[in-house]
């Protein structure tokens, strides 16, 4: 079982013999790069409630992209090309909506009426 402590802004994910801790989003383009001072409160944290839970000595460090759109809005749907469909910009909250907005676009790309209206959602071209 995970957690999410919304002050701190960190949220852990056990994913096997694992354990995904997540924090906050950098907005700076399309730049990954990071350094593991940049992850100091996540461990901090892990290592109060989580103390013998792992090695944090040997803690792996990833910084990767999480499309978002300015309003935090996704966009979901028929793109303007056949066959294209997107489910996007979900930025933080991209694990957390994913099955939600998998399963409204795969109604979408069968033909299914889905149990939300996703016309707020539509990519607008």
């Amino acid at each position: 079982m995970g957690f999410d402590d919304a002050d701190r802004l960190v949220t852990a994910t056990p994913l096997g013999d694992r354990l995904r801790l997540v924090s906050s989003a950098v907005f700076d383009g399309f730049n990954r790069s990071h350094q593991p001072s940049d992850f100091r409160s996540i461990l901090q944290l892990a290592r109060e409630i989580f103390p013998d839970a792992a090695d944090y000595e040997k803690a792996e460090y990833w910084a990767g992209l999480r499309p978002m759109t300015p309003s935090s809005v996704s966009i979901l749907g028929k793109s303007p090309f056949d066959n294209l469909f997107i489910n996007t910009g979900h930025g933080h909250l991209g694990w957390t909506m994913a099955c939600g907005t998998g399963r409204v676009l795969a109604d979408i790309m069968t033909g299914v009426k889905p149990d939300i209206d996703p016309s707020p959602f539509q990519l607008r071209y």
